[in-house]
Formats: structure tokens, sequence, C-alpha cells
């Protein structure tokens, strides 16, 4: 007891001590935390934060995990990894805006720390992620003990009986489905049936001699022995595949001596998402993974040997009941397991009506936009929880811009449906990346376009002759304009083609029809001081009106943002109308309101059209910055609003 009083007064003192240092470094940069049990990355933990790098890459995420472990090298190659329980961890987890864990508490890199902070208040958010859907009572999932700001559902009867029973205020249980969920829908099967128990506390800390005399090992193993099923295995060529639970692991050894077509799997080689994605059939007793294997439509059996000892001495059974909800037969002997097993065979592993019923009822969301509910729940809670810190009463004129029109139809249509509803104030043509077909020249007016000239993310260039032509294999001059000597000087002869293309591209779109408002460069060429030195005197001449300057709402590289950036800015609206700022929708949230109050905002959006609707790709969704419109003082704007206030504040 003495030895844990000291060990929770020193991370205790760690935790404060390092708070400086911690804000120094990685405070500006609004760090998300996410990971398992520290040792792993196959579960909602890693999917969550693969969904973070693809589709929200701005966020600056990062995963925790031990550098020895073997799911480390698959987790390097998405981003930024943390030895777990390192100093950096610790000053990450002092600092973060969001903290994320399958396992309750597992983001603190202390045990009594994580203990302690979890059920106070913190910098930030705690989100668990869960690691399997709640279907038995766990007295660590009521609120007194866990505490956590978002609790993640994957199904709706469990989410009515978290938040009916485990005393959650309502805004902090979520049904979303969970992260992983969206990596089930696309799978091929092999011919392989999976047996997948859980674990016993009581089986814990045994010797390996006492555990092949319980009766967990003697069912299992009597099982795996099995002559007939044996046999039928090697008759229809198809293999048993064995894994004991992540806390018996150590136990696996114990299993030996089968058949060939009789696999025992361990942690270290396989992945229980890969074995669940490619078996056709599941056997286990009480483990929740098997939640997972009905999502994907696929049939299974309860093998349920021991249910007296199970609900006795290890979990406490709750809402769900196996044989009146469950998704497949419950067995409670061998010999009908057996037959379970060469019925499920025989009728070419089809699932039972009654259980695509059953299935059905209790996922009613069945899709590949899990990680997004849950990112788009963050949001939401950061938008809840922000208040208006100051006294004035000015509004906040903030503008947004649809990103990338006319790059394919996807885009085109978001973007069309976005301007028509009232979510996005103006749109961004791609130059030399559309189809002018997808664009639709009358249906957004001309004058709330946007001109994205893009040299640097481009392909194609084009000349006078009204032909357009690859480039990059030719000249590259996109390779050169993504090297940082181009922040000060360009070699005279990109120059000179650069000139020539936005010319020819300013003609081109001129004899479409379109009216020159407002220009900006894709990749944000026009960042940089010697594009932005001809640029200017170009669109300038070119009739323009607005230009967007360089993001400036948040400092990133402090020097730099002082000096090099802001002189750029200083050069667009010294010769243009322009916003006094310019941002994503996630540095949006981060904003202190009272600083932009009466100041003019405009945010890059990205709106598509996939098959279940309107969607703001690698963004908070456009309900949710409706949300934040609807609570703070904003006014909607758009580019000619900006211009006649500009002109009339000049006079």
């Amino acid at each position: 007891m003495i030895s844990h009083t000291i060990l929770f007064l020193l991370q205790y003192s760690l935790y404060y001590l390092i708070t400086p240092l911690a804000y120094l470094l990685y405070n500006n940069k609004n760090p998300w935390i996410i990971c398992e049990r520290g040792n792993d990355a196959r579960d909602n933990g890693y999917t969550m934060f693969k969904y973070l790098r693809h589709d929200q890459p701005y966020i600056s995420a990062y995963y925790l995990i031990d550098k020895k472990s073997v799911d480390c090298s698959k987790v390097l190659s998405l981003g930024k990894v943390v030895r777990y329980k390192s100093f950096k961890h610790w000053l990450l987890y002092r600092v973060a805006e969001c903290r994320m864990s399958t396992h309750l508490a597992a983001f603190a890199p202390g045990n009594y720390i994580g203990e302690w902070f979890k059920c106070h208040n913190q910098k930030g958010i705690n989100v668990f992620l869960q690691h399997g859907i709640t279907h038995n009572e766990f007295p660590s999932n009521y609120y007194e003990f866990n505490g956590s700001d978002l609790f993640i559902c994957g199904a709706k009867p469990e989410y009515d009986h978290i938040s009916k029973n485990c005393h959650y205020p309502e805004s902090n249980i979520v049904y979303t489905g969970f992260s992983r969920f969206d990596e089930l829908h696309d799978f091929e099967t092999k011919n392989q049936i999976l047996i997948m128990p859980t674990w016993r506390s009581y089986l814990q800390g045994l010797s390996k001699e006492e555990f092949k005399q319980s009766r967990y090992f003697q069912a299992w193993d009597s099982l795996l022995n099995n002559k007939e099923l044996i046999n039928k295995l090697e008759e229809e060529n198809i293999y048993l595949v064995f894994y004991i639970h992540y806390s018996l692991q150590k136990y696996s050894d114990c299993f030996t001596g089968y058949g060939n077509n009789v696999v025992i799997a361990d942690f270290d080689h396989y992945d229980v998402q890969t074995l669940l994605k490619e078996s056709k059939l599941l056997i286990t007793d009480y483990s929740s993974i098997f939640f997972d294997f009905a999502y994907m439509g696929k049939p299974l059996i309860y093998y349920q040997f021991d249910y007296d000892d199970f609900y006795g001495k290890h979990y406490k059974q709750s809402y769900f009941n196996h044989k009146e909800n469950g998704f497949g037969p419950v067995i409670n002997n061998d010999n009908n397991l057996i037959m379970s097993i060469n019925h499920s065979i025989d009728n070419i592993f089809d699932l039972e009506e009654k259980y695509k019923g059953r299935i059905k009822k209790f996922f009613p969301i069945n899709d590949t936009n899990n990680s997004h509910r849950i990112f788009d729940s963050i949001i939401n809670m950061f938008i809840s929880k922000k208040k208006y810190k100051g006294k004035s009463n000015k509004p906040i004129y903030i503008s947004f811009t649809g990103d990338d029109y006319g790059r394919n139809s996807e885009s085109t249509l978001g973007i069309n449906k976005a301007y028509d509803i009232g979510f996005i104030q103006q749109t961004s043509l791609m130059v030399n990346r559309n189809d002018e077909d997808m664009v639709g020249i009358n249906h957004i007016p001309v004058d709330k376009v946007i001109f994205h000239y893009n040299i640097l993310e481009g392909n194609k260039m084009y000349d006078p002759n009204g032909e357009w032509f690859y480039f990059i294999e030719e000249d590259g001059i996109a390779k050169r304009l993504g090297n940082k000597n181009t922040f000060f000087k360009l070699f005279k002869r990109d120059k000179d083609v650069i000139v020539n293309e936005l010319n020819n591209q300013i003609k081109h779109y001129k004899e479409l029809g379109y009216c020159y408002t407002a220009f900006d460069s894709h990749g944000h060429m026009h960042n940089r001081l010697p594009i932005a030195k001809f640029l200017i005197p170009i669109c300038k001449g070119a009739g323009f009106k607005v230009a967007r300057i360089p993001s400036n709402t948040k400092h990133t590289r402090l020097l730099f943002d002082l000096t090099y950036k802001k002189y750029v800015t200083h050069l667009y609206k010294k010769n243009f109308i322009t916003t006094d700022y310019f941002c994503s929708c996630y540095d949006l949230m981060h904003l202190n309101l009272n600083k932009y109050a009466g100041k003019t905002i405009e945010v890059m959006t990205h709106p598509f059209m996939f098959d279940y609707g309107l969607d703001n790709r690698r963004d908070m969704s456009f309900e949710l910055l409706q949300k934040y419109i609807s609570k703070f003082n904003v006014k909607l704007i758009n580019y000619n609003d900006l211009i006649k206030m500009k002109e009339k504040k000049n006079g």
C-alpha cells in the first residue's frame, strides 16, 4: 500500500511538473493520442488512427505503442508513433485535445495517474472506443468509475442499455458503430472455421499443469481431438483455427497434437480481424467477438459448456441472452456441437433467416462510416464545450468555400448541393484538373467561383492552341516547385513557363464566360514569395478583385509565420481585397472567438456527394458547422459581400 501511494505521488507530481514544457512543445498542435492496450494495433484504436491519417490528415494524431510490438511497423507506415509510457507520452497526455483508447484509460502513461485523472477535470476530452460490445455486466462501464466524456457504442441495444443504466450524462453516450466495423464490408473467405473462446479471470495465474486440469482446457482439447470432426475437416479440406484469448495466450502451447487441418494461432503471428473476415464459421463461448462475425452476416455457434461457472465466477449477465437474442445455436456438450458444425458445413455455411432478422435489429447501422461518425461526435463535444469568452457583440463574418469544384463527379455534385442548401457561399475551381463537362457553368454564379491556379499539384498545361498536355514528366516543374528552395528563388526557365501558363489559363476561362472575382493557387503556391511576386501583377492585370491569403489563424512555425508568411500576406492585402483570416474547418474550432469579433474569415470545406448523401470530406460535417454558426454570433458572407464591406470601410 505504501509503495502504491509513493508511486501515485510521483506520477501526480510529474504530471504537473512537466506542464510548462508540454505546453511549449505541443499545446499549439492540439494533439490527439490514440492507443489500444499499449502493445497492439489491431482494434478500434488502430482503425480510428488510420481513418484520421487518411481522411482527417490535418489532425495532429499520435499512436501510442510499445516499439517492440509486432504491430509497430504497420502503424509507423501511417504516421506519428510515440513509445508507450515514454516521456513524450507524458508530455502529449498532459496537453492532448483528445485521448482515445479501447481499454479504459489506457491512453494514460501511468496506471495510477490514469485512474486518478480519468474522473477529474483535464484539458481535452477522453473517448472510450471500447474493445468489444458490452453485453455483460461491467461495473467499470458505469460513469462513476469510467468517467469518459464519450462512450462509443457499437450497437443500438447496447446504447439503450448504457444510456438507461450506467448514469452517464445524455451527451456522453453515442451510437456510432465501432471504428473497426468500417473494415468488415470488404472480405474474402477461406475454407476455414475459427474457434475463439474468451478468457476466465479465475484461470489467470495458474501454472500450465494446473491449467491443463481445468474444465476450460479439457473441453476445448476434447473438441480439437474429436476424430469425427478431424475426419470431416479432412474430407471437406477445411482448416480449423484455434485462437485463445489475449489474456490466456501464454497457455497456447498447451494445445498440441491435433490433426493436420487444425491450426493453433498465436498473438504474434495472427490478426483477429483478419481471421474473422476470412473464416466461414465462428465457434465461441461468450466472447463479444461474435458481434463482429454476425455484423458480416456469417454463421456462428455458441459452445457454453461452463455457463454456471462463467456467470458465477467471471461476469454477471446483463441485457443480452444468447438463447433469446443470439445469432446462432447455443450448445452445451461436444456431441451436439459436432452435429451443429457438420450441419453448417453441409449447408454451405448458410445463415438462418431468424438470425438474419436478429442481426438487422441489433445493428440498424451497417455501413463504412463508423469512424466518421465517431469523429463528428468528438467535434460535436468540442463545440458543446466551447464558450464565447469575450463581451463584444460584434459578429464574426465567415465565408465558407467549397474546394475542388470540377475535380470529379462526387465533388462537383457535392459542391452544387452544398451551395443550393446554403452550406457554402462560393466554390473554388481546380483550373487544370477539372472536367469542364462536370462544372456546370450556369449552376453556381460565375462571380462566386474562385480560381485555383494549379502547377504544383496539377499534371496538365494549356497551350494557345486550346489543347491540354501533360508536363510533369517532361520538364519537372512540379517537382522543382515542391523543393523548399523555391521559397526564395525560382529558376528563370520555370518562371517563364509558369507566367505563360497562367496567362493562357486566364484567357481560356475568360472565353468560357467566367468573370474574375477571386484567385488562389492550389498546393498553396501563392504562399511562396517568388511566385507571389509575379502572380500578383498577372491577376491584378486580369481584373481580379479578391485574393486568398495564406492560412493565418494559428502559429505552426512561429518565426516563419511572423516574418515570411506575414510579409506574403501583406503583399496580397496591399493589392487586393482579402478576408482578415483564412483557415480550415478544424482551425475554426480552435479560435478565441473574442479575438475574431468583427473580423472576416474564409473557411475551406470539401463537399462530396456519396451514395448516402452530402458529406464534408476530410472535414467536420456541415451539420456540425451549422451548429457552430447557430451557437455563436456568426454572419455568413460571400465574396461580393466582402467586396462591398471593404469598399465601404475604405470610403
